[in-house]
């Protein structure tokens, strides 16, 4: 009878631990790129999410800021304020027809657009008056455009919510006085530039 003899042959330690090591460093690898993906990733939404809030905010503002002045064709007789009233750091504040401006912490500028409203030059609400920059419908408040229209004033202005403690950007239409809501966050400061006629 013959005996054979099996050898088993297995890995060193030595083999084992660079086996280990190897997997560690792809390992290590891998996680190191999917964390620089991701961190790109958020910061390339956050850049998206802040350009789209500026140009929300710039766009809403704007449609206001070209109808400052506006006075329909049919209205005849109209003691015009001023469309365009600005605040330099601080917010508008007091009577539509004499603003003033509050100083604000975040020296953000403020601006108020003034122009008489209607059915076409605004959107109408339910009960088919014209609205401010908030939906809100305005009643005729100035006498002086004889039962014609109504004078629409928009105030803009950045400041920090008192409850969330984010920056927004508000707006506070005349339709309901001293009620300014948010229409965009994320906007920290607002800095308008004028160019003055002549």
């Amino acid at each position: 009878m013959t005996k054979r003899l099996y050898i088993v042959r297995g890995h060193t330690l030595v083999e084992f631990v660079i086996a280990i090591a190897l997997g560690l460093v792809v390992t290590a690898g891998a996680v190191s790129l999917y964390t620089t993906q991701r961190t790109v990733f958020e910061r390339a939404s956050d850049a998206m999410r802040i350009r789209e809030a500026g140009l929300t905010a710039l766009t809403l503002m704007g449609q206001q800021l070209q109808m400052a002045g506006f006075v329909p064709a049919d209205v005849m007789r109209f003691n015009r304020p001023p469309p365009l009233f600005g605040c330099s750091g601080g917010r508008p504040t007091g009577a539509d027809d004499s603003i003033a401006c509050e100083a604000l912490p975040s020296r953000s500028d403020g601006i108020v657009a003034r122009y008489v409203g209607d059915n076409v030059s605004t959107w109408p609400s339910a009960t088919g008056q014209s609205t401010d920059c908030l939906g809100q419908a305005v009643t005729n408040n100035n006498a002086a455009l004889g039962g014609q229209g109504v004078l629409v004033v928009n105030r803009y202005f950045a400041r920090v919510c008192g409850s969330t403690g984010e920056p927004e950007h508000y707006c506070e239409g005349n339709g309901k006085a001293g009620s300014a809501q948010p229409l965009v966050e994320g906007v920290e400061r607002m800095r308008l530039k004028y160019w003055p006629a002549g």
